[in-house]
């Protein structure tokens, strides 16, 4: 019995104090670089799907100011127009917010008469207008689209943002390559004032 006791002893002298164990170090390390890497990898995919739902609301409010923009042209039912091509000409998706997949809408429509001469200037209410006859632009809002972290509420790190985008469009009727305005006929009659008056 003496000799087991002694044999323990011997053993319990050999091992090495808490401040000089060693056994359990990396375990330590891998721990804080898996949770380090975890945390990197979270908030890389849970910013890229911000900015995939920002794209995806900014492609909606570009389109739809396109096909509003398209029938602004000084006529009395363009305003009309306009309205029936955002409701019905555009229909963009969205599949990366916290809303169910589906149509993005559209919340605001402002027609204007002009823009500031400064880009970095607000539209003011100045420059809004009801009258098809002045209408040369059109501003469109998206309806906000809610993300919410996904990776990182494992890190205890809980965030919700609202994504909304904005689009100004314009058009400017132009006609390109047409024919003279004034043809000239070479068998005119000068002497009697017929212009077309030429012999068969």
């Amino acid at each position: 019995m003496a000799k087991g006791n002694s044999r323990r002893q011997w053993q319990l002298a050999r091992r090495p104090s808490l401040a000089s164990e060693r056994s359990g170090g990396v375990a330590v390390y891998m721990a804080l670089i898996i949770a380090v890497t975890l945390g990197v990898v979270g908030l890389a995919i849970d910013a890229s799907r911000a900015m995939i739902v920002k794209s995806e609301s900014q492609a909606a409010a570009d389109a739809a100011a396109l096909a509003a923009a398209s029938q602004l042209d000084g006529t009395p039912t363009a305003i009309t127009r306009a309205d029936t091509a955002i409701a019905n000409l555009v229909s963009n998706m969205q599949r990366m917010a916290s809303e169910a997949d589906g149509p993005i809408s559209i919340a605001q429509v402002r027609y204007l008469s002009g823009l500031p001469s400064d880009d970095s200037s607000p539209i003011t209410d100045d420059f809004v207008t009801t009258d098809p006859l002045e209408a040369r632009f059109v501003e469109v809002r998206t309806t906000p689209l809610t993300h919410t972290n996904t990776f990182l509420l494992a890190a205890g790190v809980e965030g919700t943002a609202l994504v909304a985008a904005r689009a100004v469009g314009g058009c400017n009727q132009m006609v390109c390559r047409t024919l003279p305005m004034m043809i000239c006929n070479p068998a005119e009659d000068t002497a009697s004032g017929a212009a077309f008056d030429i012999d068969a």
